[in-house]
């Protein structure tokens, strides 16, 4: 569409007031799908070995997780949790195995001594893990936001029948008026 195709189509009100409206719906569906995904990013979770590999779950497994605290103070039991695990004091005890790793600002720490076979074996489930929590957290968001898109446009199209109504009811209310007065 050229400039001035578009300049013409954005003469009269309504089609201004559509225009708006449609990036008003627009905007607002894309804001509403980022802000509304019901999953934590990946980055928000901090993963831990376990000695026994025993979940709450009652499966077997290599590593754990648990959400980083956003406020690292004493009083927070999730920052105590987290000083319990993966805290410099308690990870330089560890001699000869792998203390820490990081993978797509993941973080992995070795609170349970893992030998590095071990170690080796939990980083692979530590990295699919990760992997899939992306995928999840994506496909989550991409979903989020085509139906919100969608909502949007339907809203407007509702919008546009509504308008079409109105300015056909008008006309046909100007006519009617001008014929009693002839």
């Amino acid at each position: 569409m050229s400039k001035k195709n578009f300049n013409q189509l954005l003469r009269s009100r309504s089609n201004r007031f559509l225009f708006i409206a449609f990036c008003g719906f627009i905007t607002t569906s894309s804001a509403y799908s980022y802000l509304t995904v019901r999953n934590q990013k990946p980055t928000d979770w901090y993963y831990y070995t376990v000695e026994d590999g025993r979940t709450l779950d009652g499966h077997f497994r290599s590593i754990n997780r648990d959400t980083l605290p956003t406020v690292f103070m004493e009083e927070n039991t999730t920052y105590a949790l987290f000083q319990n695990r993966c805290s410099i004091e308690i990870l330089e005890k560890i001699h000869d195995t792998p203390v820490w790793l990081t993978y797509r600002e993941v973080s992995l720490c070795n609170t349970a001594a893992l030998k590095p076979d071990n170690f080796a074996m939990a980083t692979t489930t530590f990295e699919k893990e990760v992997d899939d929590r992306f995928f999840k957290y994506f496909s989550d968001l991409v979903f989020s936001y085509a139906s919100n898109l969608g909502i949007a446009l339907v809203a407007w199209i509702c919008l546009v029948a509504c308008l079409q109504i109105w300015i056909w009811i008008a006309k046909g209310d100007s006519n009617k008026s001008q014929n009693n007065f002839r």
